[in-house]
């Protein structure tokens, strides 16, 4: 069971190798971006809070 958790994460970066798709680079965004901006790179948000006057969104599971 072990060796299968240690070659799961190794497996989907071989996965997005061989796809030629490249990981999201979160620095792209940062804060004070638009959320315009934040959705043309990462897509709709799994949820969104408002805090402090900010919006905030997430994006994952």
């Amino acid at each position: 069971m072990l060796l299968f958790l240690a070659l799961v994460p190794a497996g989907c970066s071989v996965a997005m190798a061989l796809s030629g798709s490249t990981p999201p680079d979160p620095a792209v965004i940062s804060l004070g971006s638009t959320r315009g901006e934040a959705e043309a790179y990462w897509g709709e948000p799994s949820s969104v809070k408002t805090e402090g006057g900010r919006t905030l969104l997430y994006h994952g599971p």
